[in-house]
């Protein structure tokens, strides 16, 4: 068998494309686990990753790649915001190759899974969770021409019934081989903002732990593990980095949802990777009320350059709305301890919360200028078709018949802050970031100089980039973001009704 693993195609017409490109780890996960477990052997089969996302591959030309390529399988991970424009084109796919087998995962099947199979006849299996066991037995069960029922976390429809088996949870991470990046060797990785490099080098991305103890109302990866909590031994993360070395990776990112959470495993990694002579660069995220000075300080000896703090509002009454379990007091101690560690402080903030208000907005942009942070993330409030904000939204009955089907802005049920709004909004958060004095950016860009060797790549590329210079010129204006915001739900003939509808009766045929 033939088998592609797939990223989903981008279909919208950005000014600048997709600021975070990192390797798709869930699928490398899983080709690395049917190769290094037999699976492969076992059904004769030649696995590929066609990562079409970060190669900015239009809807169009995914279409014409697959059919010529022919797989017996494809599996493909789906994000809300990707699915309508991944289901078209698999739509397509499906009637010029009926006989391959189509597979769905990710975190928007995980949730919708029963949805789509009943809305998409053409999806023949949807593999909720993890999916790195749960994938290689179905190849094995297909290789076979044997029933798939028994496969975890699968859901079919089979003899005019419902299969929907629990997904399958990975308790040793150790068991996991290393992800297969052989099969993406080719293809350039690394994380932009408005067209400037942000990253060191060959760049990839790493996974230490797997799931999350917090539930915090905007974000939905601890569902997706059942809040598991779940860390590899510090020995095997090693032999991984050791790994990269030596295939001349020179950064990564740590991308756990919460890598901080415990203070002594994250300083005996980073004693190992001083003893072992691991020379990458690393960035990570954590939370403002995981931090600590020692902590900091044996990251930055271990080649940390960044960490980025969930710090979301400068209003605490929209904190406690999303049930950080945090104060701005909290954070500013969180930046200024990582800060004096000789860290990066990045903060990733959101607008656009049910009870928000102008007033509210303004405390997280005086927030902003306050922490004299080293790098920012603001993003106008999505909602996923199963987190607990869309679930409020359905029970009010406000969600139409194929909501659960994209991401949505909480502007489309509310009307606190128009899509206009949130996107000024943004794009003030944003020059409240930057224009804190000329001075005062010198001294930034004189720290990273000197202190961190990414940041000091950064700043000599920057210097013959156009778009570096465009953004100095525009005062940090945010254009991608913007771009995103005013585009959600109206850019694409995928969110049209009569389109859905077609699509609907293409896929019953």
């Amino acid at each position: 068998m033939h088998i592609i693993l797939t990223t989903p195609p981008e279909y919208r017409d950005l000014t600048t494309p997709a600021q975070v490109l990192g390797p798709p780890i869930g699928l490398l996960y899983m080709a690395s686990y049917a190769r290094h477990y037999g699976y492969l052997k076992k059904t004769n089969s030649t696995i590929e990753i066609y990562d079409a996302f970060t190669e900015h591959i239009k809807h169009e030309q995914f279409v014409r790649d697959i059919i010529e390529k022919k797989p017996d399988v494809i599996g493909t991970t789906v994000t809300s915001r990707m699915f309508l424009v991944t289901m078209s084109c698999l739509a397509r796919i499906h009637h010029a190759l009926p006989e391959t087998k189509i597979v769905l995962g990710g975190i928007h099947p995980t949730f919708t899974a029963k949805k789509i199979i009943e809305t998409f006849p053409f999806v023949d299996c949807i593999i909720k969770g993890e999916a790195e066991k749960s994938f290689s037995e179905l190849l094995l069960a297909y290789y076979n021409n044997e029933d798939v029922s028994k496969v975890k976390g699968i859901t079919v429809f089979k003899n005019g019934l419902f299969i929907d088996n629990e997904p399958d949870t990975m308790k040793n991470l150790d068991e996991i081989p290393f992800p297969a990046r052989d099969l993406v060797d080719n293809v350039r990785y690394g994380y932009t903002w408005n067209g400037v490099d942000l990253t060191y080098g060959k760049f990839t991305a790493i996974v230490t732990s797997r799931g999350c103890p917090f539930t915090c109302k905007f974000c939905t990866n601890w569902m997706f593990a059942n809040r598991s909590l779940r860390v590899r031994s510090i020995e095997n993360i090693i032999s991984e980095l050791e790994l990269l070395q030596a295939e001349g990776y020179k950064s990564c990112v740590i991308i756990d949802d919460i890598f901080t959470f415990d203070k002594k495993r994250v300083i005996e990694l980073c004693r190992q990777i001083k003893e072992k002579k691991i020379n990458l660069v690393f960035y990570c995220e954590g939370r403002v009320d995981s931090n600590d000075p020692e902590m900091f300080k044996a990251m930055k000896e271990a080649g940390f350059s960044s960490i980025m703090f969930g710090i979301e509002s400068g209003s605490q009454k929209i904190l406690d709305h999303y049930q950080k379990g945090i104060k701005p007091e909290i954070t500013k101690l969180a930046v200024k301890n990582a800060k004096d560690a000789g860290l990066h402080a990045i903060g990733a903030f959101i607008i656009g919360a049910i009870p928000e208000t102008k007033n509210d907005v303004k405390e997280t942009l005086k927030h902003i200028h306050e922490l004299e942070l080293d790098g920012l993330e603001v993003n106008a409030l999505g909602m996923a078709p199963w987190d607990p904000l869309y679930q409020k939204i359905e029970y009010e009955k406000k969600t139409k018949e194929h909501d659960w089907m994209r991401d949505h802005l909480v502007s489309e049920y509310y009307d606190n802050f128009t899509q206009e709004e949130l996107a000024k909004y943004v794009e003030d958060a944003y020059y409240s970031f930057f224009r804190i004095g000329i001075l005062n950016n010198i001294k930034k860009m004189a720290r990273g100089f000197f202190n961190h060797p990414d940041a000091r790549h950064a700043i000599l590329r920057c210097i013959f980039n156009y778009n570096a210079w465009k953004v100095a010129k525009e005062g940090g204006k945010p254009t991608h973001k913007i771009e995103e915001i005013l585009m959600n739900g109206n850019d694409l003939e995928f969110m049209d009704e009569k389109h859905l509808k077609k699509l609907m009766i293409e896929s019953k045929n």
